[in-house]
């Protein structure tokens, strides 16, 4: 080959490789694929599967929990105007008075019939001011005194009432979540709207995502790599490119050198096709780019934010039910506390006691003896019972008759035995754990989890996401190119191989002018470039 042409021919490998690396850097890829490592190793514990399926059924125990919640906790929700149309109900059945059937169920089911009373919850936020000055002078300590008092010696009662105003206050404007939106643009506010927008919005980005999560992560190298071996590449082609052609401009190569270096050429081709089909880059950076469209919604600044905001009313709603939701809250022990203390500073019996309070603050007396929640719930199938004989129907039929008349209540009747046998029972627990391996059986772990873990991941993976989503252009776009690219290098390494092994004529011709009339080929021939 000509010195001219071999030099030509090296040069298109120097601008192959410069091409590999004009890719990279072009690409942005090693801030890209760092960022992607650093998504991939963050949020791979909670794209496990067994959390998926735990984030499923945690979504769906908060949802049962505010479908309990919604109808009592304020004047919004209807489960305070529909009590008056239950005993309507059962006394036009019956024949009794009204307050006869209040009797009745005073009598079989106490605690139910406080709960009754009791709501709306906002209601007793109404009332807590008054009744702590109230609890304050019959002890003859300040109100702030008292505060301390029931921290100190009755923490759990202390814990339900210091969290109920922030649930009825917020359950129809959450706290600090200005901005969230649902993915379609609706403007969430209430407490079902957060848990709608966890459950249709949050949760199903891991749920559809697991695979294409699993193709980034899970195949090797890591993505993080890629970058250094194509760079590695590129550089390897650039440098080989260089010192071929300085041998092909000083005409030093020959044929067997010629055949082994474009060998080497059609080897580099065949290793950038090796690492874009060994490394599984199609589905890698297609199952990525899936990803990332899929949960670029929830990576808005203002959703991050929201998703703060929600679990931590979450968190409220937790540590104001958790005390009053069975007997292993203590709040229903601390309540008992509490009364034989005021009872001894007032001479009153704990009925009379009571009666008083009840005189300034129906409401929150009645929570007091609906305490513990559970309590309520051992009464609902009796509750069910007399409205099956009491209305002459099925069960079927009083649950329809129910939701016809009372529908907010009915909704609260059916979620409360899922929430408090769920509370220290989740039912996710058997499956899902915390990234740190330890296990979550009940609502507040269940409510770690999801604040500590998955909410956490998001806030911290956020600006490594916006890195790998914003820079431009898309990823999808590098396989293809690299495909073509080393698919090139292949066929150019073949044809110069086929090329270096061709004979050349005029080769042949100077070597019968150097041989002379003896045959011998002169010193100096010029080899193969």
């Amino acid at each position: 080959m000509p010195r001219k042409v071999g030099v030509l021919a090296w040069l298109n490998v120097v601008l192959v490789g410069a091409l590999v690396l004009g890719l990279v850097y072009t690409l942005r890829l090693y801030p890209r694929l760092d960022a992607g490592q650093r998504v991939v190793d963050n949020l791979n514990p909670a794209f496990a599967p067994a959390r998926a399926q735990g984030d499923r059924l945690g979504v769906d125990y908060i949802s049962h929990a505010v479908d309990l919640l919604d109808p009592v906790t304020t004047d919004k929700g209807s489960g305070a105007s529909e009590v008056p149309k239950l005993v309507s109900l059962v006394s036009s059945k019956t024949g009794l008075s009204a307050a006869a059937v209040v009797a009745t169920l005073q009598d079989k089911f106490p605690h139910t019939l406080a709960l009754l009373q009791a709501i709306p919850l906002s209601s007793v936020t109404a009332e807590l001011p008054g009744f702590l000055d109230f609890v304050a002078s019959e002890l003859k300590v300040t109100t702030p005194q008292l505060v301390t008092t029931l921290q100190t010696s009755f923490p759990h009662l202390y814990q339900a009432v210091a969290n109920l105003p922030t649930v009825t206050n917020g359950w129809n404007d959450v706290p600090k979540i200005d901005g969230l939106t649902r993915f379609n643009g609706t403007a969430v506010k209430t407490a079902p709207q957060v848990r709608d927008y966890f459950s249709q919005d949050v949760v199903p980005i891991v749920e559809k995502n697991g695979s294409n999560f699993h193709r980034v992560s899970k195949y090797f190298p890591p993505v993080k790599d890629i970058p250094i071996l194509l760079t590695a590449i590129g550089g390897i082609a650039v440098l080989f490119g260089l010192l071929m052609m300085l041998r092909s401009a000083s005409g030093n190569v020959g044929h067997k050198e010629a055949n082994v270096t474009w060998t080497i050429v059609l080897l580099l081709g065949v290793l950038v096709l090796g690492i874009v089909f060994g490394a599984q880059i199609y589905p890698r950076l297609d199952g990525g780019s899936h990803l990332v469209r899929d949960a670029r919604p929830g990576f808005v600044p203002q959703r991050l934010a929201g998703d703060r905001a929600g679990i931590n009313f979450v968190s409220n709603v937790v540590d104001m039910a958790g005390p009053i939701m069975n007997d292993n809250g203590k709040a229903g022990d601390d309540i008992k506390s509490l009364l034989t203390t005021l009872s001894s500073k007032t001479g009153l019996s704990q009925p009379q006691l009571l009666a008083a309070v009840k005189a300034k603050f129906p409401h929150t007396a009645a929570l007091l003896q609906a305490v513990p929640l559970s309590a309520v719930n051992a009464e609902i199938p009796g509750v069910l019972d007399l409205l099956h004989v009491v209305l002459n129907a099925t069960p079927d039929q009083v649950l329809t008759t129910l939701k016809t008349n009372v529908p907010g209540l009915t909704q609260s009747i059916v979620n409360l035995p899922l929430v408090v046998n769920g509370w220290d029972n989740y039912p996710g627990g058997r499956q899902l754990t915390r990234f740190n391996g330890s296990a979550v059986t009940n609502a507040p772990q269940l409510r770690d989890y999801l604040s500590a873990d998955v909410v956490a991941a998001l806030e911290k993976v956020a600006p490594d996401f916006n890195k790998l989503d914003t820079i431009k252009p898309d990823l999808t776009l590098f396989p293809g190119l690299l495909t073509i690219l080393g698919g090139l290098v292949v066929i150019y390494g073949i044809i110069m191989l086929i090329v270096v092994n061709l004979p050349d004529p005029d080769a042949e011709m100077r070597a019968r002018k150097a041989r002379g009339p003896g045959g011998r080929r002169a010193a100096g021939a010029e080899g193969l470039g």
